[in-house]
């Protein structure tokens, strides 16, 4: 709901077809409200879930600090540097071919710049943390909403084509209404077929702008 609520706010801000400084000051606010409760409420849970004697005394670690530190920040450097030479390297090809920015963007673009997403989320689901994985994919694209979208907004504001607002967000909404409503509906527990179920409307998206361009 909060992924629904997070794109029908920008979508709202957009709709005029302009990306202004109020609206990426807007973004930026909603961005850090987010972050906040999001704090708040795993507080609240870890609380919840451990005992007094457990929160003055937590479960020593399986590994070091340090090396979980180190881990993370070279995962963070080269999972992003990977993804800039295949973005870099395929959006020359695809501009070779003569397909338009929007539709590079929205290809070549959004692929490559997801590796890191899904890198993690692979590696959660292929450790049994199901959670882990379905919240970076979620979490990922409400802070590209927010977060992310509030920068260019800020700092060169300029038209939304309509393309974006007609066509694209849209089918954004919908994808993303059809993964909650999978998630609810067979409680919490999303099959192989319903994976499959989204891959095939993403690619048939991704077929249907590649043919039209």
């Amino acid at each position: 709901p909060v992924l629904i609520l997070a794109m029908l706010f920008v979508y709202s801000s957009i709709l005029d077809g302009y990306l202004g400084k109020i609206d990426g000051c807007l973004f930026l606010i909603g961005c850090i409200a987010l972050i906040c409760f999001f704090v708040h409420l795993a507080h609240e849970s870890l609380r919840k879930t451990l005992s007094a004697n457990e929160l003055k005394h937590p479960m020593p670690m399986q590994r070091s600090l340090k090396l979980n530190l180190v881990s993370l920040f070279l995962g963070l450097i080269i999972l992003p540097i990977s993804a800039k030479y295949v973005v870099m390297n395929a959006a020359e090809l695809a501009k070779w071919s003569g397909m338009s920015e929007l539709t590079i963007g929205l290809t070549i673009m959004a692929i490559g710049t997801s590796l890191p997403e899904l890198a993690t989320a692979l590696t959660a689901a292929l450790k049994g943390e199901e959670n882990l994985a379905l919240g970076t994919i979620l979490g990922s694209n409400i802070y590209n909403f927010l977060l992310i979208l509030s920068f260019p907004a800020l700092l060169n504001p300029g038209q939304v084509n309509t393309v974006i607002l007609t066509r694209d967000m849209p089918v954004l909404l919908v994808l993303s209404g059809l993964l909650i409503y999978l998630n609810f509906h067979y409680k919490d527990k999303l099959s192989r077929c319903h994976g499959g179920i989204l891959i095939l409307v993403y690619c048939a998206y991704i077929a249907a702008m590649v043919f039209k361009a």
